[in-house]
């Protein structure tokens, strides 16, 4: 009993400010979102439900690389560039001659100068990573 006594007495002289219900200030005013989301798409494919997506990088220029899968099973790279080009997925394959050797997979990082790295296949039979260099803007 003299327990309980206690007790009520601190409450009483230092209240629990937790229990209360927090005060909440309203404002009229709507506040944007601190972020939106952009579905940048897939290069397509020929399989229902079979094509999909996945960013691995931004620059500061908005620029954005990643691969998407087109159906079969194959992925390719791509660059998205709001900025500069209309606002869709180019596959970084079509900006390389088609004689070069290389089967590019995945773009994971692209670099404030436009410089994309990634791997690939080169000769159908080695994995190696690249470099690939834009001049100019991509198409």
């Amino acid at each position: 009993m003299r327990t309980f006594i206690v007790f009520l007495l601190c409450l009483t002289l230092f209240p629990i400010k937790a229990l209360a219900a927090p005060k909440v200030e309203t404002n009229d005013r709507p506040t944007a979102a601190p972020y939106r989301v952009v579905n940048l798409g897939t290069l397509g494919g020929v399989l229902p439900g079979r094509s999909d997506s996945v960013a691995r990088a931004i620059n500061h220029l908005g620029q954005i690389v990643g691969s998407s899968e087109g159906g079969g099973f194959v992925r390719h790279p791509f660059i998205y560039d709001n900025g500069r080009m209309v606002a869709r997925m180019v596959d970084l394959n079509s900006l390389i001659p088609a004689d070069s050797g290389w089967g590019l997979v995945d773009a994971t990082g692209i670099n404030d100068s436009g410089e994309i790295c990634g791997f690939g296949w080169w000769r159908r039979t080695e994995s190696r990573a690249f470099v690939l260099k834009l001049s100019g803007t991509a198409p």
